[in-house]
């Protein structure tokens, strides 16, 4: 896999329209950073980070994964620490999905 021009933090990646965001990111060239709380996939909750970022690395895309809750400050800034630390990411845009009640 070559590097990427372009990249995306996307927040909220594991399910619904985030990964879908993520999927097509990585479809049209950007390198994905596919972030959400969710590391492991449930029969009640099926997607995590992990089967996100396999299935774009199938695909032939550029992604990792990084555990994040939108809701802790802390959280965010790590996930874009350890994106903007990757050599081959230059971040171009981050994309936060979320639903608060």
């Amino acid at each position: 896999m070559k590097s990427p021009m372009m990249s995306a933090l996307v927040i909220g990646a594991s399910r619904g329209i985030g990964r879908q965001i993520a999927l097509t990111l990585a479809r049209n060239g950007y390198g994905v950073t596919v972030a959400a709380k969710t590391v492991e996939s449930t029969e009640r909750l099926p997607g995590s980070i992990h089967t996100v970022v396999d299935e774009i690395q199938r695909d032939g895309g550029v992604a990792f994964p990084v555990q994040c809750d939108c809701r802790q400050e802390s959280d965010v800034r790590n996930a874009v620490r350890v994106t903007h630390e990757r050599q081959d990411f230059k971040v171009k845009c981050i994309i936060v999905m979320s639903l608060f009640k």
